[in-house]
């Protein structure tokens, strides 16, 4: 039996088992049939054949109603009028396969009052007969994930959000996207092609984050430069992503990475490695990054040009969706991945700054989590390693689903 897409969602027969409901199995129900609830009203009269769909269901079979929300009640009736046994179980679920969904159980006679109470809407399906009442461990796969039903807003720029976002959703939970930053190239490249062209003169250059990677990156490509202009000087990155991206985006593996993924961590690896007094450094970093690591690097007796290669600015304003979603208290966390995410948020909620008070707030590092400190809010989750992996698995340590069918 293949049903194909409705719209542009999962085939029809797979969202029962989002809830852990097989619509047939052996040893319960060997027929499965499809209905739907909203027949065409320019006929006249029902298409729908319910004398044998109650024959069906009293013989042990599965049926399935889809966009019968509206109609239940009369459903019900109808199958109810030709001997469909007012015990028999159903089952409705509603946006199966989607971190909103939601499943009720009940029986012929009472489920009509149970999907009012719940409030359940359309899209849904019903299934009605004894595989509706089935509840193995171990079926219930989709809504046992760790993150299933929790609301997380991320900040990060639009263009970086997929990961974040892909990993969360992977884990059952609901995303919103609120990008707070945006970034653009410096307004003068002047001194920055000037250091690009001559690397050469530096022992070191440091790259601070995947966005100066990826400016570097594209820098080059506008000077008609590629990797092997990087061949005689050293390169430290901070954080494993910026290493990643680094193979990426240049095919070139960074020769320092610091054990922690803050500026102090690598500034005091370099001076404790002894490779900074009178050595030249090219610091290539967001024009608001911190000045620490251009101290330290100084303090220990290093010569170090330091220059913006991207500029961040603040996003326009919060989507609607999200600012809806925390004013009417839907939201679970809110992931903050840099200083400047919390900064811009506080900034662009306002006086309505308090939504954020209450929520879960998971930081990628302690940088960001004294920003948020600072900020007024408070941390519940840090991530440890600080980036996005380290980031999703302490969400995931400090949340349990709690949606059960």
């Amino acid at each position: 039996l293949s049903l194909g897409l409705v719209g542009s969602e999962m085939c029809i027969r797979d969202r029962p088992m989002a809830a852990g409901i097989p619509v047939s199995r052996r040893d319960v129900a060997s027929t499965v049939t499809f209905v739907t609830g909203h027949e065409d009203p320019t006929k006249g009269q029902a298409q729908v054949d319910y004398r044998a769909l109650a024959g069906l269901i009293q013989a042990g079979g599965t049926v399935c109603f889809f966009m019968a929300v509206g109609r239940w009640q009369e459903i019900t009736d109808a199958l109810s009028g030709y001997g469909a046994v007012a015990q028999t179980p159903v089952a409705v679920v509603e946006r199966g396969f989607t971190p909103q969904q939601r499943c009720i159980r009940s029986d012929l006679a009472k489920a009509t009052k149970a999907m009012k109470q719940a409030n359940l809407k359309s899209p849904a399906i019903m299934v009605v007969g004894p595989v509706a009442a089935i509840s193995e461990p171990g079926l219930e796969f989709y809504i046992q994930r760790p993150l299933f039903a929790q609301r997380v807003v991320i900040t990060r720029t639009r263009h970086q959000a997929s990961k974040l976002y892909d990993m969360l959703s992977e884990f059952g939970a609901h995303v919103l996207e609120a990008p707070t930053i945006e970034f653009k190239p410096p307004e003068d490249w002047g001194q920055i092609d000037k250091a690009i062209t001559h690397l050469d003169q530096f022992d070191w250059l440091v790259l601070t984050s995947v966005n100066g990677v990826e400016a570097l990156a594209k820098r080059l490509g506008f000077l008609s430069l590629d990797a092997r202009d990087l061949a005689g000087v050293k390169i430290a990155a901070i954080g494993d992503a910026t290493e990643s991206e680094l193979r990426a985006r240049l095919g070139i593996q960074a020769d320092l990475v610091p054990p922690h993924y803050v500026a102090e961590s690598l500034g005091q690896q370099l001076i404790d490695g002894g490779f900074v007094k009178d050595r030249k450094f090219l610091l290539l970093r967001a024009d608001i990054a911190r000045p620490k690591l251009h101290q330290m690097l100084n303090e220990a007796g290093g010569q170090v040009k330091d220059l913006a290669i991207y500029e961040t600015k603040r996003a326009q304003r919060l989507p609607e969706d999200v600012l809806a979603a925390l004013r009417r208290k839907e939201v679970d966390w809110v992931t903050f991945t840099s200083s400047s995410t919390a900064i811009n948020m506080a900034e662009m909620l306002g006086r309505e700054r308090d939504l954020i008070q209450d929520l879960n707030i998971a930081s990628i590092g302690p940088i960001t989590s004294q920003t948020v400190r600072d900020l007024g809010w408070t941390i519940n989750v840090e991530a440890d390693p600080s980036n996005l992996r380290g980031l999703v698995a302490a969400i995931v340590q400090a949340s349990q689903a709690n949606t059960k069918c």
